[in-house]
């Protein structure tokens, strides 16, 4: 059938293209890429500075609007406001290779912009605003075809809620975050000792406010456990905790696997056992090196103990990197929560079921952490001083 001449006047010559064809050209366009989608208080820039960001900002990701830029210059003078934001991920170096959200740093204005065609905007909203048609083809291809990057506690807050709260609350329409199938997620969660010093970006932000682990744990297991309700086509997952994770100076973490498997590794497997679709891939789940070290039984020290997972030889995600290294295997039948496939849904268990042997997650080593133990067992933390330079104080 023509399309009409109303189409043909406000789409041009995509509009006379079977719909296939179109939807290849919008995908080339808009789809199969990382894209951040952040929320967050932020406040104004200062009037005073806008020079200085016309002139730094153009080597910036973003062009300085990254909501944690060092060119964001904020007036802490006005009242904080909520702001999206969102931008194609520049953290890879090239189509061909992968490289884990542990690196990203889009949000902070860090990236290999010079390496992409593609600007940092997404650019979308013209073609969604042209017509109706335009809208509901677009839509499709922007939440189908592309992985959403999320590190936004607030936006994790919102979205991984009891379903009433989410829809009340009308962020992302239910139906846009059914049409999601890939995710990548970066939590910043204390769930062992305690932060109350300043942290954060002392350029652009205002200081954060301190990590407690009850708050920690308590946020995780809500995560967790909505995460399959929240995104219920979700296909394939990266889950990367930042070095907050672990701050406990007092225990090293090879003493804590049992609450460590208790707290992180177990709820970790109930949420994959609960997801509705089969994975892609494996699941894969970045730790901070002082976790992951010990979790692959680096520690030499005597009568510690493990947890006794299957280890993996993979291949680094940095591509100037050879070799391989350690991943570890933590296998689903060790969960509570059990999958009974796509479609029985998830079922209570309190032993592996058929369905679970044989799948797994895997865990990676991401960040090398601040706060690290030595082949004796003492403790040291790394600090950046910008008198001193970079360095462990034992």
């Amino acid at each position: 059938m023509a399309p009409s001449q109303d189409l043909v006047a406000t789409l041009g010559t995509l509009a006379t293209l079977p719909a296939e064809l179109r939807r290849l050209v919008l995908v080339a366009a808009f789809g199969e890429r990382i894209l951040h989608l952040d929320l967050r208080l932020s406040r104004p820039r200062r009037a005073d500075c806008l020079d200085l960001l016309t002139r730094y900002a153009k080597n910036e990701h973003g062009l300085g609007s990254a909501p944690l830029g060092e060119c964001a210059f904020p007036d802490y003078a006005a009242p904080p406001a909520w702001r999206w934001y969102g931008c194609v991920c520049h953290r890879l170096i090239s189509l061909s290779t992968y490289i884990y959200p542990h690196f990203d740093e889009c949000l902070r204005g860090r990236a290999n912009c010079e390496d992409w065609s593609w600007e940092c905007r997404i650019g979308v909203m013209g073609w969604l605003l042209a017509c109706r048609q335009a809208y509901a083809e677009g839509i499709d291809v922007l939440y189908l075809t592309n992985t959403f990057f999320l590190e936004s506690t607030a936006l994790f807050d919102a979205l991984f809620c009891p379903a009433p709260r989410r829809t009340t609350q009308q962020l992302l329409l239910p139906q846009r975050l059914a049409s999601i199938t890939s995710l990548e997620l970066r939590w910043e969660l204390l769930l062992w000792g305690q932060i109350t010093h300043q942290r954060g970006n002392p350029w652009t932000s205002d200081p954060l406010t301190p990590l407690f682990a009850d708050k920690g744990r308590a946020q995780l297991a809500a995560y967790l456990y909505y995460l399959g309700e929240a995104f219920p086509n979700l296909q394939t997952l990266v889950l990367a905790f930042t070095d907050s994770l672990y701050h406990d100076a007092q225990v090293r973490p090879v003493w804590a696997l049992e609450e460590i498997d208790r707290f992180l590794l177990r709820p970790i497997a109930d949420a994959v056992a609960r997801l509705q679709h089969p994975q892609r891939q494996h699941v894969v789940v970045e730790l901070p090196s002082n976790i992951f070290d010990d979790l692959n039984g680096a520690s030499t020290l005597k009568g510690s103990p493990s947890l006794g997972l299957e280890v993996e030889k993979r291949g680094l995600q940095w591509p100037s990197a050879p070799g391989k290294t350690n991943w570890l295997r933590y296998p689903l039948s060790r969960a509570t929560v059990h999958s009974a496939g796509v479609e029985g849904g998830p079922v209570e268990a309190t032993a592996g079921s058929r369905a679970d042997q044989g799948r797994f997650y895997y865990i990676k080593k991401a960040l090398e952490s601040k706060l690290t133990w030595d082949l004796g067992g003492r403790t040291g933390q790394y600090h950046e001083n910008p008198r001193y330079g970079c360095g462990f104080v034992m």
